[in-house]
């Protein structure tokens, strides 16, 4: 009888889970420099849904009423993700229609004011800083390309070309709710509304904050957490509802590298993180070119030194789940370096090494 109660519990408890995994919710919110802006919404069922019956907009500065556009007759995949990129590809574009990035533009480290790298506490990163020419008021662009860089690469459609022409729905900036809507208009109660990045009806100034008071919104990319199976419904002001920044894994500004991809406890396969195959294609990239020695290996506390054949530009630390751990960005010499690794689990994580002309290696760690 013990034995039959707790198999109808258990039963009970996946059936709840499941449940929960019944529609699209948005996975990943993009708000980077100039007019590189990008959502992507994530099936977490186990079957195709058709976009046509959504719509996706923003609540300007603290409106109720959303100015929306209609998704793209198209399915997304039991289990996939979709990208939503603002339209702004013309490469001779400056000042307001500043193309989004491709991948080509130059770029440095944060730096602030008196010279030091800047270290985005929150997400835990040192910050990407794209240069902007304030004469010709564009981001330059290079011959090199750099595919974490690439926004364009990873979009599934771009959307939204010319602003309030029909709509500005995706020029969101770090003080506007974006929402997902089921149906072609908010309904009077705001029942219809799937998931909100926000709260409807609220101002926050110049972005959303968490309790500590730290940016959540603006100049930020947001991942939703894999233990999220469902959107937030309507987030109302004048519910009292707050910003739902639990739910998300933040991200510095100019970080494109998850979209197109988003791991999911909805998904019973649970896959390992594959790059765009766009990106891929255009990256051009070699894997084992240069080698590096680490160590120690096993690393029993946090500094990990690095030792490679060729100065390395970007690191990256994952999970053998495909998740990333930890990144930071490296400019002008760089062959030697020790890396303060944060505290993670015992166990066999991947540490990927970018160097120039876009080639990279990879090795396994182990942390003990």
């Amino acid at each position: 009888m013990k034995r039959f109660l707790l198999l109808l519990l258990l039963s009970g408890i996946q059936l709840a889970a499941q449940a929960q995994c019944n529609d699209l919710f948005i996975s990943e919110y993009v708000e980077a420099a100039g007019n590189s802006r990008a959502l992507e919404l994530y099936n977490p069922t186990s079957a195709p849904i058709n976009l046509s019956q959504y719509i996706i907009g923003r609540f300007r500065d603290g409106a109720t009423a959303i100015s929306s556009i209609p998704l793209p007759n198209t399915t997304v995949a039991a289990y996939s993700a979709y990208v939503i990129v603002l339209d702004k590809r013309d490469a001779a574009g400056t000042n307001l229609e500043i193309p989004v990035f491709n991948g080509y533009e130059n770029y440095d480290t944060c730096r602030t004011r008196a010279g030091a790298v800047r270290y985005d506490s929150l997400a835990m990163r040192y910050e990407i800083c794209a240069q902007y020419d304030t004469v010709a008021k564009k981001y330059p662009r290079g011959n090199v390309y750099r595919s974490f860089l690439d926004i364009a690469c990873r979009a599934s459609v771009f959307l939204n070309p010319v602003y309030d022409i029909p709509t500005s729905a995706m020029y969101f900036n770090g003080n506007d709710a974006v929402a997902l809507v089921k149906g072609a208009t908010v309904a009077a109660d705001f029942s219809n509304v799937l998931d909100v990045v926000g709260v409807i009806g609220e101002n926050p100034g110049y972005n959303w904050k968490d309790a500590q008071g730290r940016n959540y919104t603006e100049n930020r990319t947001l991942v939703r957490k894999r233990a999220v199976r469902k959107g937030t419904g309507k987030v109302l002001a004048i519910l009292s509802d707050t910003f739902r920044y639990s739910e998300w894994q933040p991200l510095p500004e100019n970080t494109f590298t998850f979209l197109g991809r988003h791991i999911s406890d909805c998904n019973p396969n649970n896959p390992a993180i594959h790059e765009s195959a766009a990106c891929v294609v255009n990256a051009t990239q070699e894997l084992g070119v240069f080698d590096f020695k680490m160590y120690p290996n096993p690393l029993k506390d946090n500094a990990l030194t690095i030792e490679a054949e060729a100065n390395v530009r970007q690191l990256e630390i994952y999970n053998l789940l495909g998740e990333l751990i930890h990144t930071a960005f490296y400019t002008g010499e760089n062959r030697r370096f020790q890396v303060q690794v944060p505290q993670i689990m015992k166990g066999f994580y991947l540490v990927h090494l970018h160097f120039d002309n876009q080639t990279r290696t990879a090795k396994k760690l182990m942390m003990d």
